[in-house]
C-alpha cells in the first residue's frame, strides 16, 4: 500500500486490520499522519521546526473522524507556523513523547509533563478553574514533578492523598484525586500512557456546607466593611446581591452588562454554560457608579494595567476579624443570598435560577430554612389536635 493517499474511511478500515506497525501520509493534509500500531491507529501531525522532527499526536481512529483529524491538523500546523503550538517543556516532549523516528520507543514522560499536557490542550481551553489546577499542583505535588509517570504507585497515591487530607482537609484532598485522575486520564484517552495509579480512590465523603451570614452578624459585618477599600466593598457587594461564583465576579466585565435590560451575561459559569443573572436595584446603582469611574474592561481592576482583582483574601480575613466573625468564607455569600430566598417562601425553582444551579438537587439544601410554610402546617395539626380534646384549649399549660 502506498505510503501516502486520500484518507477515507475504507482505506483507513483496511490499515486497522493489519497487525504491523507502519505509518501513512494523508493526500489533503500533507503532514498529516496515521500510525498503525498493535492495537490501534492514531493520528499525528508531523513538521519540522528548527531542524528537528516534531510529532504531535492529535487523536485516535475511529473515535476522531478523518475530518476532525484534519480540522485539527490545520489549527496544530497554523500553530507552529506562528510559534504558539502550546506545549509544554518543548525541548524534552521532542526528545521523548514526539520522537523523531515512527517506530522509535518513547522515553517515559514525568509527572509534570503529563499535568502540564493536560493543562495546556484541554484545561487551559474547557475549564474556567484551570489557573487554580495549577496552583492545587505545586501546592500538593510539586515534589514529585520529575519523577517518571510510571515510578508513582498506588501506594504512593494513597499515602499523598491521606497526608493532603490530614494537613488540608478532605476537601482539599478531594481536589487533588480529582485533578490528579484527571490529567492521567486525558493522557491516556489520548495515547500517551496506559496506566492511571489515581484511578479507583475513593474521594472522602463531605458534609454539604450551610454557613451563610446570620441575621445577629449583618450589622458587625458591614461596619467592618465599611473600612475596607471601595473596590474591595463593592466587589463583596456585588457577590452578596448576585449570588455568583468568587471567579465570575473577579472576572466581570462591562461588556456582559446590560444596563437596559438590569442583567449580567456570564459567558462561561462552573457548568461551562452561560448564565443570565437578573440586576437588582442596588447592584444597578453600585454598577452606575463604577461605570463612571471605568479604567480598563474589568468591573473590578486589579493592581497590574489590565488586570482584574484577583481574590482579596488579605482583606476578607481583616474584615472578618474586625467584625468578630468566624468560619465564613467568600463562597459563604452566594449561600447567604440562596439562604433570605429560602426564608423569604421563594420557589425553589426560582432559587436555583438565581444561582444558575444546573441540577435542582444543589437547591434542595435551602429548603431546610423554608421555616413558614412548615410552621403554617404545624399549626394547622395543632389546630385539629385541639378540636379532638375536651380540656379547655386556652389552657397554657396544655397549649
Amino acid at each position: 500500500m502506498a505510503k501516502r493517499f486520500n484518507f477515507t474511511q475504507k482505506r483507513l478500515d483496511e490499515i486497522t486490520k493489519s497487525p504491523d506497525q507502519a505509518e501513512f501520509y494523508d493526500e489533503q493534509i500533507r503532514n498529516l499522519t496515521v500510525r498503525r500500531s498493535t492495537k490501534n491507529l492514531s493520528f499525528y501531525v508531523r513538521r519540522k521546526v528548527k531542524g528537528q522532527g516534531l510529532r504531535v499526536y492529535i487523536g485516535r481512529y475511529p473515535e476522531m473522524s478523518i475530518e476532525q483529524a484534519r480540522k485539527k491538523a490545520s489549527e496544530v500546523l497554523f500553530n507552529i507556523a506562528n510559534e504558539s503550538l502550546i506545549l509544554p517543556t518543548e525541548k524534552r516532549l521532542q526528545e521523548s513523547l514526539m520522537c523523531t523516528d515512527p517506530v522509535e520507543a518513547p522515553k517515559i514522560p514525568t509527572v509534570y509533563e503529563l499535568f502540564e499536557l493536560y493543562i495546556s490542550n484541554h484545561a487551559a481551553i474547557h475549564c474556567i478553574r484551570h489557573e487554580e489546577m495549577r496552583k492545587d499542583f505545586k501546592r500538593y505535588v510539586w515534589d514529585w514533578r520529575n519523577r517518571p509517570h510510571t515510578s508513582i504507585t498506588k501506594l504512593d497515591v494513597l499515602s499523598r492523598f491521606n497526608a493532603v487530607r490530614q494537613k488540608n482537609g478532605p476537601m482539599a484532598a478531594n481536589h487533588l484525586l480529582i485533578l490528579m485522575r484527571a490529567a492521567l486520564n486525558w493522557n491516556i484517552r489520548n495515547g500517551v500512557i496506559e496506566t492511571n495509579p489515581w484511578s479507583g480512590v475513593k474521594q472522602n465523603k463531605i458534609q454539604p456546607r450551610e454557613r451563610f451570614l446570620m441575621p445577629n452578624e449583618m450589622n458587625a459585618f458591614f461596619a467592618a466593611l465599611k473600612q475596607e477599600d471601595e473596590t474591595f466593598q463593592d466587589y463583596v457587594l456585588i457577590s452578596l446581591y448576585t449570588g455568583a461564583r468568587r471567579t465570575n465576579v473577579l472576572e466581570m466585565r462591562w461588556e456582559d452588562i446590560n444596563f437596559q435590560l438590569a442583567v449580567w451575561r456570564i459567558p462561561k459559569t462552573k457548568n461551562k454554560e452561560s448564565h443570565y443573572v437578573p440586576l437588582t436595584s442596588s447592584a444597578m446603582d453600585l454598577l452606575r457608579r463604577r461605570w463612571e469611574a471605568r479604567t480598563n474592561i474589568w468591573v473590578f481592576p486589579g493592581k497590574k494595567p489590565g488586570s482584574h482583582l484577583v481574590e482579596p483574601m488579605k482583606a476578607w480575613r481583616r474584615m472578618l476579624k474586625k467584625a468578630g466573625i468566624t468560619d465564613l468564607r467568600l463562597h459563604d455569600l452566594r449561600r447567604t443570598l440562596g439562604s433570605y430566598m429560602a426564608m423569604s417562601n421563594q420557589n425553589i425553582k426560582i432559587i436555583s435560577q438565581a444561582l444558575g444551579h444546573k441540577s435542582m438537587a444543589s437547591t434542595e439544601i435551602y429548603t431546610k430554612l423554608m421555616h413558614d410554610p412548615v410552621r403554617l402546617g404545624m399549626e394547622s395539626a395543632e389546630t385539629q389536635i385541639r378540636k379532638y380534646t375536651e380540656l379547655d384549649v386556652d389552657d397554657a399549660r396544655l397549649f
